[in-house]
């Protein structure tokens, strides 16, 4: 914990010291497939029967950008859609829609002419769809904040494409209605393909 305290700071440094690297300023806008997967669970009884209910593992899509402010960071704003069934002792109650707004300061660690590689802490507001069951009735949700933190790689195609990696985790909550949040917490892995000047 101590070494990344020190070099969050040497990095810090580096970046109000260099105004050259200040002045380099570059973009990234990417397209990406995401696999969400919810890693948040809890026990509830539905008619007299106690199970565990969870969302569901499923596809989505991203799109996004960053602003470097220069060689060792970088703000990276995305929008995330994905459809999720809700799952009650392994089978399908209902669905929903989760699409988060996310901000991410990167600290690019290292940055060579083929890899990116960065890390960073992220904060989301997070819009969940109504749930809909299986009866086709809805119930609306409130939306939430969302923290968590990332991990990325890109690799350099040509001067101005990549393919983009990288995984987040993320801490957040779905809420119907007047219930108790229920915990969501996804790992959310993507790949795809960003323009970069």
């Amino acid at each position: 914990m101590r070494k990344w305290v020190v070099l969050t700071a040497v990095i810090a440094v580096l970046i109000v010291i260099s105004p050259a690297n200040a002045q380099d300023n570059k973009f990234k806008v990417y397209a990406a497939f995401n696999l969400v997967s919810p890693s948040g669970s809890e026990d509830v009884t539905i008619d007299s029967v106690t199970d565990r209910i969870e969302a569901a593992d499923e596809a989505g899509w991203s799109v996004g950008f960053e602003w470097r402010l220069g060689k060792w960071a970088g703000l990276e704003f995305d929008y995330l859609k994905s459809d999720h069934d809700i799952e009650f002792g392994g089978e399908t109650i209902a669905g929903t829609t989760m699409e988060p707004l996310t901000a991410s300061f990167n600290f690019h660690l290292i940055h060579t002419k083929i890899i990116d590689f960065y890390v960073g802490p992220s904060i989301s507001y997070v819009m969940w769809g109504d749930i809909v069951d299986v009866d086709g009735e809805s119930t609306s949700t409130d939306s939430e904040w969302a923290y968590g933190a990332q991990v990325g790689v890109d690799f350099s195609l040509i001067k101005s494409l990549a393919i983009v990696t990288g995984l987040r985790y993320q801490v957040m909550d779905i809420t119907p209605g007047s219930e108790d949040g229920v915990g969501v917490n996804p790992l959310i892995a993507k790949v795809g393909l960003a323009f970069r000047w």
